[in-house]
């Protein structure tokens, strides 16, 4: 990529709100702007919109069949494998070049949702149709963290690698309003089979776009290469992608600031596979709302990711980012008990909206972080860490969901999983503190050495121009004195 600048417009006090959205057009420019990072923006966005639209059709499915017992089932069958696939897969973030890995992943995970959408609508397709999305989902796991590694090597300042971010998160949250938009839209006319085709599609198109990403991957040494895949190199590669996984965990054990951004936004996805179980509960027990009701819970957070989103971008040179995480985390939660003080549809959609504000929160923080604190030879592999512990905390969350509301009823499954995050963010808000001042400090530090990197430059060009100068004045002399001594010789 080129060597471009973003401009952001320097906040001083409180900012206005002109300056806010001056701000928010400042970043969105720079990265839907640059062709690369453009791509690969909007296939984040179609990967993720796909993946919402697909858990809404899931859900449905699960629903119909057994009950939130099913749905909570399901959820363990798609997130258990693909937590133990992980780390092994992610490895490859570190090894190969990263466009690589994201073409790769929508391209199985597309075919595979084509085939499960058959199997979706066969009467006896749904033993198939489980197995098909447990595969889809191990695709899927290596989407977030081959992006998020692969946002640095597009990025060259630090301010960009914060905007790309924060419009990562924008296009998470537009992908979590469009995907249960779609699903809903779909379900009234069409089967769960539709949804999952249209999914699929949407997929392959996403692979098309990172089509055109120049390949980009991490300074790694030769030895690193890619494992070759010959037959009696089986065992050797197998043991090195074991060593390598174990590289992630080991990683965030001795870069502890990175573990700390991590465990508060995993408060955030054991929260999230509660919701898996309690927004369809609430649909056909609190609401009375059908399976639509379910893609409406999901629509609402969606819109409350969206506005979040456009607020978040102005973050993207906040000093403060671990601590707008933890605000982020504690918006998971206390909506939901106010949801289960009053029961009311519109109250509890509007709860479900600051939900997805909080999302947007989180992720400005928890992509932004981990860049400045993990060295970028094992970033890929730490993100494919904190992915695997999102599939086991989901996988979690919706067994916790289903027992809980066995025992408390859904209001009080509201209740008590509402404290979770909250909880954890005022216990981990000194250590936040702390994190913030040391990542200030570092960009501080990386800031004034790429004034002294330019400022150097500069007076080498300028040396250099001089000594051209000078040159050119001592060959003019020579060749005016060569001259005169031609014409004295001639005379």
């Amino acid at each position: 990529m080129s060597a471009t600048t973003i401009d952001i417009p320097a906040q001083s006090g409180r900012p206005r709100p002109e300056r806010v959205v001056g701000r928010a057009l400042a970043v969105f420019r720079h990265s839907l702007g640059d062709p690369a990072l453009r791509r690969a923006q909007l296939a984040f966005g179609l990967l993720w919109s796909s993946e919402w639209a697909l858990t809404v059709a899931l859900t449905v499915i699960a629903f119909r069949a057994g009950g939130a017992a099913a749905v909570a089932a399901l959820a363990a069958v798609r997130m258990l494998p693909a937590a133990v696939m992980a780390p092994l897969t992610t490895v490859l973030a570190d090894r190969l070049p990263r466009a690589r890995i994201l073409l790769g992943a929508a391209l199985a995970r597309a075919t595979v949702l084509a085939i499960a959408a058959r199997c979706a609508g066969a009467h006896d397709g749904m033993a198939w149709l489980y197995l098909l999305t447990a595969v889809a989902a191990v695709a899927f796991v290596t989407v977030r963290p081959a992006h998020s590694a692969l946002l640095p090597a597009l990025c060259q300042t630090p301010d960009q690698l914060s905007a790309a971010t924060a419009v990562r998160g924008l296009m998470d949250s537009v992908g979590t309003l469009v995907g249960p938009l779609v699903a809903t839209s779909l379900l009234v006319v069409a089967s769960p089979a539709a949804v999952i085709a249209v999914v699929a599609v949407s997929t392959g198109l996403a692979g098309l776009l990172i089509w055109g990403i120049d390949g980009a991957g991490p300074p790694v040494r030769p030895t690193a290469a890619a494992p070759r895949l010959r037959a009696r190199s089986a065992i050797r590669d197998a043991r090195r992608y074991a060593r390598d996984s174990a590289a992630g965990i080991a990683g965030l054990a001795r870069h502890r600031d990175a573990g700390v951004v991590l465990c508060v936004a995993l408060t955030q996805t054991f929260t999230r596979g509660c919701l898996g179980v309690l927004t369809v509960v609430m649909a056909a027990g609190m609401l009375h709302s059908g399976p639509a009701g379910v893609g409406a819970l999901s629509t609402a957070i969606g819109a409350g990711a969206v506005a979040g989103s456009l607020g978040a971008v102005t973050l993207a040179s906040s000093g403060a980012l671990a601590r707008w995480e933890g605000v982020g985390a504690a918006l998971w939660g206390l909506p939901l008990v106010l949801a289960a003080a009053v029961p009311h549809e519109t109250v509890v959609l509007g709860c479900l909206a600051a939900v997805g504000a909080g999302n947007a929160l989180i992720d400005v923080g928890l992509f932004s972080l981990p860049a400045w604190i993990v060295p970028d030879e094992l970033l890929g592999r730490v993100f494919g860490t904190f992915e695997s512990l999102i599939s086991l905390t989901v996988a979690l969350g919706s067994l916790v969901a289903s027992v809980l509301v066995a025992w408390l009823g859904i209001r009080g499954a509201l209740v008590a999983v509402g404290a979770v995050a909250p909880a954890f963010t005022a216990l981990s808000w000194p250590r936040l503190a702390r994190i913030d001042r040391r990542v200030n400090r570092d960009r501080r530090a990386r800031g004034e050495r790429r004034k002294a990197d330019v400022g150097r430059a500069e007076r080498d060009r300028r040396i250099g121009a001089d000594r051209r100068v000078g040159g050119d004045r001592r060959a003019g002399t020579a060749i005016d004195e060569v001259g005169v001594s031609v014409v004295a010789v001639s005379r």
